[in-house]
């Protein structure tokens, strides 16, 4: 099983950076929820697998959760309203990579 996406030879085409965090990678009709981190061994880039989807849909509210979960922690987020816009950038950035996902899967 390969937990890095490293291993799977991926291309930019292949690939959709959602934020400075996540990405989505389109491999054989999947969608890749990706984390990008740093190996503290070699100081190298690294992609993360953190679920494999089949729906964009799913994948969109995985990253939601994902997001706000790590707003709420890091405290970016304190109060309702707080996490009412945190939601509405989200929504954007989902929109943005959504459309650019449906192109990269109609080539596919």
């Amino acid at each position: 099983m390969v937990s890095n996406i490293n291993e799977l030879n991926v291309t930019s085409q292949d690939m959709v950076h959602l934020n400075e965090r996540y990405s989505v990678i389109i491999k054989s009709s999947n969608f890749i929820f990706s984390e990008r981190t740093i190996n503290k061994v070699t100081g190298e880039l690294c992609f993360s697998i953190v679920a494999v989807y089949q729906d964009l849909l799913s994948l969109i509210n995985d990253f939601m959760h994902h997001s706000i979960a790590q707003d709420i922690y890091l405290i970016r987020v304190s109060d309702v309203e707080g996490m009412k816009s945190g939601v509405s950038q989200l929504f954007e950035l989902c929109q943005r990579a959504l459309s650019h996902l449906i192109i990269t899967e109609a080539k596919v």
